[in-house]
C-alpha cells in the first residue's frame, strides 16, 4: 500500500483516538487520578447553555471560555461535549503537523512516524480527553506555528487570538516564530512577533475582566511564588513524571539530535526556534512549580517544535 497523505492522517487519527479513548471523560478504570479542574470546565458549558451551574465559575478555568463555548452547541453531556472538542483538537493537531512537515519537504514514513509519536504520546493518553482544555491550546500552538511556517501574518494572529481565549499558554507559539524569524533577519516577523507578544497583555485584561465569574469569587488572582508550593511539587512524584512523561521519546530524541549538531547546522532558525519554544515551555513550568500544581501539560505545548527539529531533513540542517 501506498504511503499517501491520506493514509498517513488515517493510521494517526485512529490511533489517537485509541490512545485517547480509555481516559475519555476522565474514566477512572486504568489510572485513578480525578481530573480535579475538570468540574470547572463542564459546569462552564452548561453556563453557555443557559443551565444552572453546580458548581462556582472561578478563574482561571473562566478564562479559558472558548472550548467550554463550542462545547455547548453540541447536544450531549457536558463531560461528552467538551471531550469531543479536545479530540477535534488532536486531530487537527495531527493534520497540522503532517502539513508542516510536508512543507518542510519531510519524506512520508517519517511524516508518519513523527504522527504516531504525537497521537501515542503520554499526554494524549493522560489529559488529551480528560475534561480539561489543553487540547485545545496545543492545537493552537500548532495552528499559530504553522501558520508561521506558511507566512500567514493574519492566520498567526487568528490562532494566537483563539488561543488565549481558550488557555493562554497557547502564547508559547511567540517564543519560536520569533527566534526563526529573528535568525533568518526577517524583521518583518520579528515586529509583528513583538507587536502581537504586546498586545496579548490588554487582551488577556480584558478577557479577565469580563470573564463570567461567580459571585464572591475572586476575579483577579495570580500565582505568586511561595515555598510552600516549591516544597509541594519537589515532593510530589507525579509533578516529576508528568515532566520526564510528557517529554518521553520527543524529549530524549530531541537532546540526542540537538547535541549532534556541529556550530553550523546549530546555528539555522529551526534548532534555535524549537529550543526557544521549549526553553520558554520549561521556563513555564518552572513558574508553576514553584506557584501552584505542576504536572506535564505546559511541556505539551512544546511537542510541535521538537518533532518538527527532529524529523528536518540532514541537508537543510546542513545548508
Amino acid at each position: 500500500m501506498k504511503l499517501t497523505n491520506g493514509v498517513i492522517l488515517v493510521i494517526c487519527f485512529v490511533l489517537v483516538a485509541l490512545v485517547a479513548l480509555p481516559r475519555f471523560n476522565g474514566n477512572q478504570q486504568l489510572v485513578q487520578t480525578e481530573p480535579w479542574d475538570a468540574k470547572y470546565f463542564e459546569t462552564y458549558v452548561d453556563y453557555w447553555r443557559g443551565n444552572p451551574t453546580e458548581v462556582p465559575l472561578r478563574p482561571a478555568s473562566n478564562w479559558r471560555f472558548l472550548l467550554p463555548m463550542v462545547a455547548s452547541v453540541l447536544p450531549f453531556a457536558p463531560n461528552t461535549s467538551l471531550n469531543l472538542i479536545n479530540l477535534f483538537c488532536l486531530l487537527g493537531t495531527v493534520f497540522l503537523l503532517n502539513q508542516s512537515l510536508r512543507l518542510r519537504g519531510v519524506e512520508p514514513i517519517n511524516r508518519l512516524m513523527a504522527g504516531v509519536i504525537f497521537s501515542a504520546s503520554f499526554p494524549v493518553f493522560y489529559y488529551g480527553c480528560i475534561g480539561y482544555i489543553d487540547a485545545g491550546s496545543v492545537f493552537f500552538v500548532s495552528m499559530a506555528t504553522y501558520a508561521f511556517l506558511v507566512q500567514k501574518k493574519g492566520l498567526f494572529a487568528l490562532a494566537l487570538l483563539l488561543g488565549l481565549c481558550a488557555k493562554e499558554t497557547s502564547l508559547l507559539a511567540l517564543p519560536f516564530a520569533g527566534m526563526y524569524a529573528l535568525v533568518q533577519k526577517d524583521y518583518k516577523w520579528v515586529a509583528w512577533v513583538i507587536f502581537l507578544f504586546i498586545l496579548s497583555f490588554p487582551l488577556f485584561a480584558v478577557i479577565r475582566a469580563y470573564a463570567p465569574i461567580s459571585e464572591g469569587e475572586n476575579r483577579y488572582p495570580f500565582w505568586e511564588i511561595s515555598e510552600q508550593s516549591f516544597k509541594y511539587n519537589v515532593n510530589r512524584m507525579r509533578t516529576w513524571g508528568a515532566f520526564v512523561l510528557s517529554l518521553g521519546i520527543p524529549g530524549l530524541w530531541y537532546v540526542n539530535k540537538l547535541f549532534g549538531l556541529n556550530q553550523k547546522e546549530f546555528l539555522q532558525p529551526l534548532p534555535l526556534a524549537s529550543l526557544a519554544g521549549l526553553l520558554a515551555a520549561i521556563g513555564l513550568f518552572v513558574f508553576s512549580f514553584m506557584s501552584t500544581v505542576a504536572d506535564g501539560r505546559i511541556i505539551w505545548h512544546s511537542i510541535f517544535f521538537l518533532l518538527l527539529f527532529i524529523f528536518e531533513p540532514e541537508k537543510k540542517l546542513q545548508l
